[in-house]
């Protein structure tokens, strides 16, 4: 289990309401950033905020500032994005070019915010200004004439945007970055970032490529898909907090994956998929996989025998049952996040109902709890013998999903790296 990281900075308004949040990109407890990589730790600061802790958690209903580099930008690479929260920082070390320019202007159109990061106006970046909504200026970078110049030409522009003042350290910067105009305001004199820190969630690389893979051909089955997604409770988890998003704009609540790949569709699985692989999470115990799939076959062969309709949901709720186990935290904290029917969230919670019995079955074959392994209207042999397929199904798919020397030495190893066709 690996700790991930988000820095939260707060953006205050001439009233010190806050306005907005900066999320940026931390590696560990210390608060500062050390990017190597700019694509992944924008990566990195997506997964972790809009699946792994969740926006609202973050941010509530306020604005969420993002720090884009260029391959974002220009769709070399996923934008998995809404445009109601996400405000997309533009990186002062973006070359402005013909490309950039025509990139913005897209997201402009689709109704996304876009914010220019500490901006200086020249000759070069001007065209930057007509696609802008709010232009951050750092407040130390200019002198205190030619920042009040640089603030009277934005003004005097064609173009109305809101300014914010950067790395305003002082009660005297606040003051006269108010008096020079400025809109917002941002500086460890208001507010330092604030390091927020969870648990996350491994993944089996081996599926996430199986999928990707998948999604890949143009006739890409969304029950084959399906079937993927249901041995790998973590991904299954991911994609079910991402549908329950804001973003997403949940109708109805989910009962089966089928029907959450269906919602959620094609395109941005596919975008959430690459994201998560960007980020390289790995190691996930075998044996928390192995009891995941048990309970998850077990449940949907009771349901088939007992002639349910619905045993793709039995066999949901036995796969996210060890979500409390996985993510090191309170159930029902898990479940509130999550876009389930509410006899599914009783069944994970407290194994009411039909749904319930049959993973209470599981658990009871699980602890050797023979007496408890039992269905209504089912023989406990035959149960008996579901249990024991169901253990085989289960080693079979880990070793289909997981490369055999790791299966032997019960971890997943992240270098190991299947090669697609």
């Amino acid at each position: 289990m690996n700790d991930l990281f988000v820095a939260r900075q707060p953006i205050f308004d001439s009233n010190l309401d806050v306005f907005a949040y900066e999320l940026l990109f931390r590696n560990s407890e210390q608060n500062r950033a050390n990017v190597i990589d700019g694509d992944k730790a924008t990566s990195q600061v997506l997964l972790n905020s809009l699946i792994e802790i969740g926006l609202c958690n973050l941010v509530g209903s306020k604005l969420a500032f993002v720090n884009f580099t260029r391959s974002f930008l220009t769709g070399d690479l996923p934008f998995p994005l809404e445009k109601d929260q996400i405000v997309i920082e533009v990186l002062e070390d973006i070359e402005p070019d013909t490309e950039l320019l025509n990139a913005l202007r897209k997201l402009s159109d689709q109704g996304f915010m876009i914010a220019l990061d500490d901006f200086v106006l020249t000759d070069k970046n001007l065209p930057l200004i007509e696609f802008a909504n709010i232009i951050k200026v750092e407040y130390p970078a200019l002198e205190k004439q030619e920042l009040r110049e640089h603030v009277q030409k934005l003004r005097d522009s064609s173009i109305q945007v809101q300014l914010i003042a950067e790395k305003v350290e002082t009660y005297e910067d606040f003051e006269f970055c108010k008096e020079l105009g400025f809109d917002l305001f941002q500086g460890y004199f208001l507010s330092k970032p604030r390091i927020i820190k969870q648990a996350s969630i491994p993944d089996s690389q081996m599926s996430l490529l199986r999928i990707l893979a998948n999604l890949q051909d143009p006739s890409a089955d969304f029950k084959k898909i399906s079937s993927l997604l249901s041995q790998d409770a973590g991904l299954s988890y991911k994609l079910l907090r991402y549908i329950n998003s804001s973003a997403i704009g949940l109708p109805r609540a989910i009962e089966s994956l089928q029907q959450a790949l269906v919602l959620l569709g094609l395109n941005r699985l596919k975008s959430m998929v690459t994201l998560i692989m960007m980020t390289d999470i790995d190691h996930k115990p075998i044996c928390l996989v192995e009891s995941s799939l048990v309970r998850a076959r077990l449940c949907e062969q009771i349901a088939e025998a007992a002639g349910r309709n619905d045993k793709e949901t039995f066999f949901m709720v036995g796969l996210l049952s060890t979500l409390d186990v996985l993510l090191d935290r309170r159930m029902d904290d898990i479940l509130s996040e999550l876009p389930l029917a509410e006899d599914v969230k009783m069944a994970i919670l407290y194994q009411e109902g039909a749904i319930g019995e049959a993973l209470r079955c599981a658990i009871a074959y699980e602890k050797g709890d023979w007496d408890g392994v039992n269905y209504p209207s089912l023989d406990q042999a035959l149960i008996r013998y579901f249990c024991h397929e169901a253990v085989s199904w289960a080693n079979i798919s880990i070793e289909t999903l997981l490369p055999r020397e790791n299966v032997k030495s019960g971890k997943v190893n992240k270098t190991s790296r299947p090669v697609l066709a």
